[in-house]
């Protein structure tokens, strides 16, 4: 009995609790019923590569010029300079759908539902993959804070991960986007890495290079993660000697490292080779980033997408992230040289907003590494007179319940997914539904200057 209580720990309540509500959103909203599902926007893409190969047995896309699937295969297709049909996002997420999707096409065809790869079957095992890993990677999460932290905090800091940060509407209300499987990865990546650098196994090191070969492939920009691997645990100038002459007592681990990760690429490789001709092919076509010109000011505090601004919470894990200096300080450095890296890479994007998203999106999946830093500030925070502790907890309270309105107007189309500005914001500001002039304050970004590297807003049609 004394085994029993004792698992009911605060951290695996805590994720017990998210998994409860997230199932719950995803029963209570039911997507798989309407017309398109979840299989819309990005994961369209995402996901075409599984009914193409496992179904149409057909990865160059011909079967779409076919009557009989135009109905039901949902593609946006590339055409390359041979006019073949290209899919536009890496097969990444793909992988981590792939378990699922067998899963749900057998079920279809048992059930009798259409076994074309859209139906209702099909759209739940994606909402079941997400929410698997959700769970993975708070589970890994768990374990990552618990290495530094006492159970109040980690309990603490995943709930706030969850509900006080735009995860939550990426976990429920648009659940197969990459996002939350980004976010599981990398979390599970960093804990890796710290386990690999106290004891380096095969085991860890095949691990490490699977998981870095999906990330990237996910989000070939993610693949800077990898800078955890190389200077965890850099605390002066002196260390980075002694990081080289480690790394070449390890140089076997980390070709097999790199070995792993290519090999996660070579489907990729051969389906770009098979349709385009080329092992390496860039599908985004006239979609560009401009390291000349990030529009870093706008992506982190604009009204139309400021990562500060829709996700305030996060003001907390940048302290955490500056006063890890002196109390966490083999994290300090690789966390500030992957965070301005990242910073800097996102919103070099043309298109820095992301489209149509809550918030900065693309920030969710950096969230793991975030954690440990609001869970350094928690903790500090925590150890101080009660009247300095105090106040800063309620504000942390409030930046999360900040949050939840975020997610609740962005529902309702208070918080437009991608016209947001000044007046429209305050416009709205305490309301949960369109409220005001805030239909004639929203304000339109120019997509075609924007992949010109001119960010300007016009009048909404």
């Amino acid at each position: 009995m004394s085994f029993v209580f004792k698992s009911f720990t605060l951290s695996r309540i805590a994720i017990f609790f998210i998994a409860i509500i997230t199932g719950f959103y995803i029963l209570k909203y039911d997507k798989w019923t309407d017309e398109n599902g979840v299989i819309t926007s990005d994961v369209i893409l995402y996901y075409a590569y599984l009914p193409a190969a496992f179904i149409y047995n057909d990865i160059s896309l011909e079967f779409t010029k076919d009557e009989k699937t135009k109905g039901e295969f949902r593609i946006w297709s590339l055409k390359d300079p041979t006019k073949k049909h290209v899919l536009k996002m890496s097969m990444g997420v793909a992988y981590l759908y792939a378990p699922f999707f067998v899963v749900g096409h057998w079920y279809a065809k048992l059930s009798g539902n259409s076994a074309l790869g859209y139906s209702k079957p099909y759209h739940i095992a994606l909402m079941i993959s997400s929410l698997c890993y959700l769970i993975i990677g708070f589970v890994f999460l768990k374990k990552l804070l618990k290495m530094f932290f006492n159970e109040f905090v980690t309990a603490f800091t995943i709930l706030l991960i969850f509900i006080g940060t735009n995860l939550f509407y990426y976990a429920t209300l648009q659940s197969p986007m990459s996002h939350v499987y980004s976010f599981s990865l990398i979390t599970v990546f960093v804990f890796y890495t710290i386990k690999w650098h106290q004891k380096t196994t095969l085991t860890r090191t095949i691990i490490l290079g699977v998981l870095l070969g999906i990330i990237s492939l996910i989000r070939p920009t993610n693949v800077i993660v990898g800078l955890f691997l190389l200077l965890y645990n850099i605390k002066s100038v002196k260390d980075i000697k002694e990081r080289f002459f480690f790394f070449i007592k390890k140089f076997p681990h980390l070709i097999l490292i790199a070995i792993c990760a290519v090999l996660i690429w070579l489907p990729q490789f051969y389906y770009w080779k098979t349709v385009t001709g080329h092992w390496m092919f860039y599908s985004y076509r006239d979609e560009n980033f401009f390291f000349n010109s990030p529009e870093i000011i706008y992506g982190l505090f604009s009204y139309k997408k400021g990562w500060l601004l829709y996700t305030p919470l996060m003001f907390f894990a940048i302290v955490g992230i500056i006063i890890s200096y002196k109390h966490l300080k083999q994290l300090f450095f690789p966390t500030v040289i992957f965070f301005v890296f990242n910073i800097y890479i996102i919103f070099s994007w043309w298109c820095w907003w992301y489209g149509g998203s809550l918030g900065q999106r693309v920030m969710i999946d950096s969230y793991g590494i975030m954690a440990i830093f609001l869970a350094l500030f928690i903790h500090w925070i925590w150890q101080k007179k009660f009247w300095i502790k105090i106040p800063f907890l309620l504000l942390i309270l409030l930046t999360a319940f900040m949050s939840v309105i975020y997610t609740i107007q962005y529902k309702s189309g208070a918080l437009h997914y991608d016209a947001m500005g000044k007046k429209a914001y305050w416009d709205n500001f305490g309301h949960l539904e369109p409220h005001g002039n805030y239909w004639s304050d929203i304000e339109c970004p120019d997509y075609d200057k924007a992949m010109k590297g001119m960010y300007e807003i016009k009048k909404c049609d």
